[in-house]
């Protein structure tokens, strides 16, 4: 038997849209218009998204598909249920700031105060890097090669490398971040990360977000 417990979970709230028992759920229950009432009803009644609706389909496929073998006098029953086709996303245009805007945005911070100073940098390196938030937290002062040709390090997900460049304007910034964050002998460790809070500790996601939104 190839199919896996989650594909009868799945498949098993279509049972408790028609009220019937899964455990007790018959090949000819399995309909067409049964499968289309049901991702209907999620996207209606349950208020998910298409995406979901269609993420839905995926275990219901897989249960049909082995149910078929077991049951081949409802194979144009299941033949149409397979045929259904995902639902069109409307994709969602993600928004973005005008280079004026960023301008004030980057003004906001108040870089005469230490932390003023590292809420500015760490725009100024979202920015200009297009570094996922994540990939900001992970950066470590050795991710920083900060010559005539400034680059940083991005560490991505799969322990995917991104090697970007960034303009003389953000290095100026990142070097004057990093002599005032380091320590009382002017010098850091390579292992630091660049963006710290009050407590030397790595910011989170939590913590990125509110210094934008604020």
């Amino acid at each position: 038997m190839n199919l896996k417990i989650k594909d009868v979970e799945g498949f098993g709230v279509v049972g408790l849209v028609e009220k019937i028992c899964p455990l007790f759920l018959n090949a000819p229950d399995l309909t067409h218009d049964t499968i289309v009432d049901f991702l209907n009803w999620i996207e209606s009644t349950r208020n998910c998204s298409v995406s979901t609706r269609n993420q839905r389909l995926v275990p219901i496929y897989s249960f049909v598909r082995f149910v078929q073998k077991q049951s081949p006098e409802n194979l144009f029953e299941f033949q149409k249920i397979l045929n259904i086709p995902d639902k069109k996303c409307v994709k969602t245009v993600v928004p973005f700031l005008t280079g004026e805007e960023m301008k004030i945005l980057l003004s906001m911070p108040s870089p005469s105060t230490k932390k003023g100073l590292r809420d500015m940098v760490l725009m100024a390196v979202l920015y200009d890097s297009a570094a996922r938030v994540q990939e900001l937290i992970d950066l470590k002062i050795n991710d920083l090669r900060l010559d005539k040709l400034a680059v940083i390090t991005l560490h991505g997900k799969g322990q995917k490398n991104r090697y970007v460049p960034i303009t003389e304007k953000t290095k100026n910034l990142l070097e004057s971040h990093l002599k005032c964050s380091s320590s009382n002998n002017g010098t850091s460790s390579g292992e630091q990360y660049v963006f710290v809070n009050q407590k030397k500790q790595q910011l989170t996601r939590w913590g990125i977000s509110y210094i934008i939104k604020k």
